[in-house]
Formats: C-alpha cells, sequence, structure tokens
C-alpha cells in the first residue's frame, strides 16, 4: 500500500520502521482535497511560493500527517486512511524538554458536536473576576 507522509519535517526513524517505506512525502500546504474515482486530487503549495501544484494519489493509501481537524476530515472523507505521528514529551540528559516519536494514532472519525452558546457562566465570569484581582 502507499504511504505518503505530509510534514516539513523529515520523518523519524522508528515511524519509517512502523511504516515500512514511504511513497513520497510533501512538504508545502495542502487544500482542496476531493476524491475522484480511485485518486485522491489535492493542491500543494511549496513552501516560499504562491502556485499550487496539483496532485494525485491512489485513494486506497495511508496518509501520515499531523493537520488540523478540516484537513483530516477532508483525507477521511476522500477514502484515505488517515494516520497522526504522535510524540511523548520527556527531559533529555540535560534536563532540556524534547518530543519523542512514541507511535501512530489512526484518526477513524471526525465528529463535530455542537450546541448553543449562551455566553459566559457567572461562574467562569467569577473566577476570571477572581484571577484578575
Amino acid at each position: 500500500m502507499n504511504i505518503y507522509f505530509f510534514s516539513r519535517h523529515e520523518p523519524h526513524p522508528e515511524m519509517i520502521a512502523d511504516l515500512g517505506a514511504i511513497t513520497q512525502q510533501f512538504t508545502g500546504t495542502i487544500s482542496s482535497i476531493v476524491r475522484d474515482r480511485n485518486t485522491i486530487k489535492f493542491l500543494e503549495t511549496p513552501l516560499g511560493q504562491t502556485d499550487a501544484v496539483s496532485h494525485s494519489i491512489p485513494s486506497n493509501c495511508i496518509v501520515v500527517a499531523v493537520a488540523p481537524l478540516p484537513l483530516q476530515e477532508a483525507w477521511l472523507k476522500a477514502g484515505a486512511t488517515f494516520l497522526v505521528p504522535q510524540n511523548k514529551r520527556e527531559k533529555d540528559p540535560d534536563g532540556q524538554f524534547v518530543f519523542r516519536y512514541s507511535g501512530l494514532l489512526r484518526v477513524l472519525k471526525i465528529e463535530v458536536i455542537t450546541e448553543q452558546w449562551a455566553g459566559a457562566s457567572p461562574s467562569l465570569e467569577d473566577k476570571h473576576r477572581e484571577r484578575s484581582a
């Protein structure tokens, strides 16, 4: 199966070991993700450029990316298997915090649940006033 990695950063060696070979990496800004029969089409705007490049990949692919929810949803609607790299925050020997790759999370569904917002509740306003005092 084809695996596509969407990131400006190099894939972590442990992630490559988890996935096997990565078919292609895209480093630009992604938009306009749509399914067209057995392919997924999208636009990539390379860093520092204004013109977008059109790409097509097979719809039965694996997409690995850290992306906002609307883009995750677009990949899922287009038929891709969507994976998000996971990182753990740890201290290195010098006491500095670093992020270490810790696996892949598969996104199965994006569901937005809403309710009517009636403004801040009195308890939230009271808490805000207490913090400000």
